[in-house]
């Protein structure tokens, strides 16, 4: 393959990388970089510390379910509590497991993100934010219960066929919209569990979401 289709590709003959060393750049026959995909997936955001996860810690804490489609109440809610101008949280996966009681049969996860932003909840008590590599960089994410927001969607993210039974921790696959759901500064993400009460069932939820500074209209 010719150089200057490399070229026209983006893939020159060398790179400076780290204290201005040159790295050689090696192109496959169609042009993609071989060291593309060299790193595991997402690799370097949970490297950088720009990556969290967090939920409830106590299954007494853990949300019942509801039996209509949310309005303006969140079960669950994750506020992003940057200033205005910092981090987006950029949500990858949401799961969530029986933590006790027993289920009905079947459940759905209910997501929707607020259209202006909100005030600080109050933290809700037995939930928790850590970063996936324990780096210096501390979230500001606050987690609430209960929360009144501002949105006029809801979307069902997930669908379990749960038994209608006490097994605990039956769930279904995580929802993984992989930052297709953006949380700016000041607005937060609603979640809720829809099914029936039957006895009691309350649910554990976790979140997992990378915090990158991006220009958004």
């Amino acid at each position: 393959m010719s150089a200057s289709f490399l070229q026209k590709l983006g893939v020159g003959r060398s790179a400076k990388v780290s204290n201005g060393v040159e790295q050689a750049l090696l192109g496959s026959v169609v042009g993609s970089l071989k060291t593309a995909a060299f790193e595991p997936d997402r690799a370097l955001v949970s490297a950088a510390g720009r990556r969290y996860y967090g939920g409830c810690q106590v299954i007494a804490s853990g949300i019942a379910p509801v039996s209509a489609i949310p309005t303006t109440t969140a079960t669950l809610f994750l506020w992003n509590g940057e200033a205005a101008g910092g981090a987006t949280y950029f949500i990858e996966e949401i799961n969530y497991a029986l933590g006790s009681g027993t289920a009905a049969a079947g459940a759905a996860l209910m997501v929707c993100v607020t259209n202006i932003a909100q005030t600080a909840p109050s933290a809700a008590s037995n939930y928790a934010t850590q970063s996936c590599s324990d780096g210096s960089r501390a979230s500001r994410a606050v987690w609430g219960t209960a929360i009144t927001v501002a949105t006029s969607a809801w979307k069902i993210a997930r669908s379990s066929f749960q038994l209608a039974a006490a097994n605990v921790g039956q769930g279904d696959n995580p929802y993984q919209p992989n930052g297709a759901l953006a949380i700016p500064p000041g607005y937060g993400l609603g979640i809720a569990i829809l099914s029936g009460t039957d006895t009691s069932p309350l649910y554990s939820v976790s979140v997992q979401w990378a915090e990158l500074d991006v220009d958004l209209e």
